[in-house]
């Protein structure tokens, strides 16, 4: 059996004093175990390393996902004419409109969501905080609430019920007309000086009426409600919620 020197464990013994101890060679034996315990420590800390790593990547991924933007287009005073038959469940409450939208984009079947931010007087309010998630959503005007719209295409992101108050000194060129919003659009992008396209999608009783598949191209755009017509910018959506205060 190999032999050990014993050092004495009271307070005067320390790293200087321990040099005094006379070295000694291990047996075969015990440098087989060293190594062992060695090897031991090497392949534990390898394993906290690929533990601290994979920690790491799921930390970044669930910090990425948390901060990944919202898409949705947000326009002020718009409801919806038809909320009773395309709402989804009960009215909600919320205290903010990000709550509010948050739970339309977790819910598969919702693509809008309509948000009261406060107490109103006109028009169809119910209370502040209240919230409806939409299924569809035939647009109308309604100062009491703020519609988001949580389906918008990024890189369209067209405003529903918009037009543009300077469209006569704004616009490109003359009136055009296309089956599809889509084409009127793909003019657009078409054209260098064109930053916006507006459309109509249908027939419309108001006195903003042109015909249905009427399309304008315009250098620039004063934004207005307009329930005839579908604004869409060429230059697509921006990196947050976009949002469109009536004038």
């Amino acid at each position: 059996m190999a032999s050990f020197a014993v050092v004495p464990n009271d307070a005067s013994a320390d790293t200087e004093t321990q040099s005094d101890v006379p070295c000694l060679t291990a047996e075969p034996q015990q440098t087989n175990q060293k190594r062992r315990v060695a090897l031991g420590l090497i392949a534990a800390a390898a394993l906290m390393a690929t533990g601290a790593a994979v920690t790491t990547t799921k930390s970044t991924s669930a910090t990425q996902w948390a901060g990944a933007v919202s898409m949705a287009v947000t326009t002020n005073g718009m409801g919806c004419s038809d909320w009773e038959t395309v709402k989804i469940g009960n009215l909600l409450n919320f205290n903010t409109l990000a709550e509010c939208t948050a739970q339309c984009e977790a819910n598969p079947y919702c693509a809008f969501a309509n948000y009261q931010p406060g107490d109103c007087s006109g028009g169809d309010g119910s209370s502040a905080g209240s919230c409806y998630l939409f299924s569809g959503c035939t647009q109308e005007p309604n100062p009491c609430w703020d519609l988001v719209d949580v389906a918008a295409t990024p890189g369209t992101c067209t405003k529903r019920g918009m037009g543009c108050s300077n469209w006569e000194t704004a616009k490109l060129g003359n009136l055009l007309n296309f089956a599809t919003e889509a084409q009127c659009t793909a003019q657009c992008a078409a054209n260098t000086g064109c930053t916006y396209s507006n459309y109509q999608p249908g027939g419309c009783s108001s006195d903003e009426d042109a015909e249905k598949g009427a399309c304008y191209l315009f250098s620039s755009c004063d934004e207005e409600k307009n329930t005839c017509w579908d604004l869409t910018p060429a230059s697509g959506c921006s990196s947050t919620t976009s949002t469109t205060t009536p004038r």
